[in-house]
């Protein structure tokens, strides 16, 4: 069926990419490279604006722009964030920030920085059953390089599970219920397994 989306005293801003909940869709939204937010839709499409917002100077340093952002839902319904900005027009630097905040945004907290000197491709998050955040994130030298899908633990640290070599351009990813990572790229859609503990 289709909801209507109920935004009381504003317009919808642009979206940017969204994720289903339980009960809920969480989407995020961009406002002309300055602002990035997260909303929540219930199932009657009313709509709620979490308690935070991404600027250029949520990045510890002036960046140039906001640039991209993902969210993904994890079985205990709290969100997972990567948030990107540019420090510059072109070249660089890329900042890459990894959040994890409970479902009403509340608790909003960082979880890893993953920047890279050059600016580069997509980003993507997704959660585990077992509630392990993995990001899809560009890293490298300030104009070429490689991208990888990083592992990030309970401590927040993170580790390199998949490096996908320069000019295969990912685009997203997904982990499915066995815990099989999945990610798209120019040459097809691939399932990673992990190595057995």
């Amino acid at each position: 069926k289709t909801i209507p989306i109920d935004i009381q005293g504003k317009e919808l801003p642009y979206s940017k990419s969204f994720a289903a909940g339980r009960d809920r869709w969480y989407v995020i939204t961009r406002d002309y490279n300055e602002k990035i937010e997260v909303l929540s839709v219930d199932e009657s499409g009313k709509v709620t604006f979490l308690p935070f917002n991404f600027n250029r100077d949520s990045f510890g340093t002036k960046a140039y722009m906001v640039e991209d952002a993902r969210v993904d839902v994890a079985p205990d319904g709290s969100i997972a964030l990567i948030i990107t900005a540019r420090g510059s027009a072109s070249r660089g630097p890329y900042f890459q920030r990894v959040y994890r905040a409970d479902a009403d945004g509340s608790n909003l907290k960082e979880i890893a920085r993953l920047d890279s000197p050059r600016i580069a491709g997509m980003v993507d998050i997704a959660v585990s059953s077992d509630n392990t955040v993995f990001v899809l994130t560009s890293q490298g030298e300030a104009m070429s390089g490689s991208d990888s899908i990083y592992q990030i633990d309970e401590n927040n640290k993170a580790t390199e599970v998949i490096h996908i070599c320069t000019g295969r351009d990912p685009k997203s990813i997904d982990i499915d219920p066995t815990g099989n990572i999945w990610f798209s790229a120019t040459l097809g859609v691939f399932k990673a397994t992990p190595k057995a503990q």
